[in-house]
């Protein structure tokens, strides 16, 4: 990222290191003085642009900070695929077998205080599906398995381990693969939660 003064002069980055907030810096061509404003670590002068804004978010995006335009706080958080969603994903398939239709996350995990646990997340990986919202209707919390989540399900495929989501989406996967055993670990038991009803 570089920055320049009004003149198009650009300004030293070493001058840029060892700047202090609100301090006027002096163009070495045009002798007009600049005052870097900082937004948290980051020098952005008046001319800096949305690209460079950009640049440095996307630098910064895995150990986090507030964005410069925004001031919104961006870090991309490792999701792993834990058992309570593993759970989740099984009784989502199970109850969508049995009726076809768009299921409530208070009928996967009925009397809990918590209806969905982390199971939303399982969108991240293409392995569920959000019913729609229609205009004039209270559709929220209604899932259904994608064909994938079914296949992973019922052991025919693995998945990545872990999500990299920045503002509600994966920005890429683990290489690790998983299976549906793998995922329950010895939390649950897997034929236990196929054979019941």
């Amino acid at each position: 990222m570089s920055f320049s003064c009004e003149c198009g002069n650009p300004i030293p980055k070493v001058a840029l290191d060892y700047a202090i907030e609100g301090k006027l810096i002096r163009c070495t061509k045009c002798g007009i003085s600049l005052k870097l404003e900082f937004k948290n670590a980051a020098p952005f002068m008046p001319t800096s642009t949305i690209t460079d804004a950009r640049e440095h978010l996307h630098k910064n995006l895995k150990k986090g900070f507030p964005c410069p335009v925004c001031n919104l706080f961006c870090k991309m958080y490792k999701r792993r695929f834990h058992a309570e969603m593993g759970l989740f994903l099984i009784r989502l398939v199970k109850f969508f077998r049995e009726t076809s239709d768009w299921v409530h996350t208070r009928t996967i995990n009925p009397g809990t205080a918590k209806s969905s646990s982390d199971g939303s997340y399982l969108t991240l990986w293409g392995l569920i599906e959000r019913r729609p919202l229609a205009t004039g209707t209270k559709s929220a919390g209604l899932y259904k398995p994608t064909e994938e989540g079914e296949k992973l399900v019922d052991g025919l495929i693995s998945v990545p381990d872990h999500a990299f989501v920045f503002n509600k989406k994966a920005l890429g996967f683990s290489e690790e693969q998983v299976t549906i055993h793998e995922i329950l670990g010895t939390k649950f038991n897997y034929d236990e939660l196929m054979s019941c009803s």
